[in-house]
């Protein structure tokens, strides 16, 4: 067990079996490594988030209450975007199988389903020195660091739903 974390309101595990926990009264997202390892902050700067979900590419979903919005996480937690709209505080919320989001919209008294509709994801992070761009789907920069070779998925979502590619690519420099 991990101790010495106040105010948690909600938890999800994503398929790497990390831990995501929200506390609630500094706005941040702690995440724990499988198996224990020590917590780390993957973000911040959130107003009265509670509720946090993960999907089959392990982005992180998060209302973020106090600003009425929902937020999607990337994978590695360096690119997101807010999705639906019309809510009033947010609160709990669930991703199944197809990535369709189901946000419990608290003072509109409702369970409204988002179909995400715009947008690109990567799983897992890219490398330091590679960006991402979420509302494209381009990658760029230039690797600074030697990697194996690894399979990355990129989701893109429009009004029809979600699909996926995956490619295995050696990205970085030679040793």
């Amino acid at each position: 067990p991990i101790s010495g974390l106040d105010y948690i309101v909600d938890i999800a595990v994503d398929g790497a079996g990390n831990i995501f926990a929200v506390e609630d009264k500094e706005g941040v997202i702690i995440k724990i490594p499988p198996n224990g390892g020590t917590p780390t902050t993957f973000k911040s700067g959130l107003y009265a988030p509670f509720g946090v979900a993960t999907d089959n590419g392990n982005n992180l979903y998060v209302s973020d209450s106090g600003n009425n919005g929902v937020i999607v996480f990337s994978s590695g937690g360096a690119d997101s975007i807010r999705i639906g709209s019309g809510f009033s505080f947010p609160d709990g919320l669930s991703v199944d199988k197809a990535g369709n989001v189901f946000v419990a919209d608290d003072y509109n008294g409702a369970v409204k389903e988002i179909i995400p509709t715009g947008g690109y994801y990567t799983s897992p992070a890219l490398p330091a020195g590679l960006n991402f761009d979420s509302n494209t789907g381009i990658i760029n920069g230039t690797p600074t660091t030697a990697t194996p070779a690894t399979t990355y998925t990129i989701t893109g979502y429009n009004a029809a739903g979600g699909t996926t590619r995956s490619e295995e690519r050696r990205v970085g420099k030679e040793c």
